[in-house]
């Protein structure tokens, strides 16, 4: 399963914290969440972008997918990505 960003939603940093911002609405991006956001190309599947994230912070691979499933899920359920 691959997703992409939404092609309405926006980036944007203010005093150092990243915000992702669609019709008015504004989600909080923290440091982990950003990384997840900038794999969200279409490119890399959900497995590969858990794999990335567990190799850079030296964690396994199974604790973060779980993760990363459920900030996924947030963001389908804001309408920020869909599944291709």
């Amino acid at each position: 399963m691959t997703v992409v960003k939404d092609i309405f939603v926006q980036i944007r940093s203010i005093n150092g914290k990243t915000y992702a911002v669609k019709h008015n609405e504004v989600f909080l991006l923290d440091g982990v969440g950003l990384e997840i956001w900038q794999l969200l190309d279409g490119q890399n599947t959900v497995m590969q972008i858990s794999e990335k994230i567990a190799e850079k912070y030296n964690k396994s691979v199974n604790d973060i997918t779980e993760d990363v499933i459920e900030f996924i899920n947030e963001l389908l359920e804001d309408k920020l990505i869909e599944i291709e």
